[in-house]
């Protein structure tokens, strides 16, 4: 986890605080941190390629009945 922080304090009139109603002072902490671990994005991978085929052999198998049923006619 990466953690920052910043505090501002209005110094030299800057517009920024007279457009956002923030006030003079403020503080910002940020957390950066992975949403996923490592194995919850291997699983999630797996299932996205093993989706990925299932729809790949559904659209070969519509394809394939379409020309057979061009061929037919």
């Amino acid at each position: 986890m990466v953690l920052g922080g910043q505090l501002r304090s209005e110094a030299g009139g800057d517009d920024l605080f007279e457009i956002t109603d923030i006030g003079s002072n403020y503080a910002v902490i940020v957390a950066r941190m992975p949403l996923y671990s490592y194995t919850e994005r291997d699983r999630e991978y797996h299932r996205r390629t093993t989706a990925a085929a299932a729809v790949a052999k559904l659209v070969a198998a519509v394809a394939t009945s379409n020309h057979t049923i061009r061929e037919l006619a």
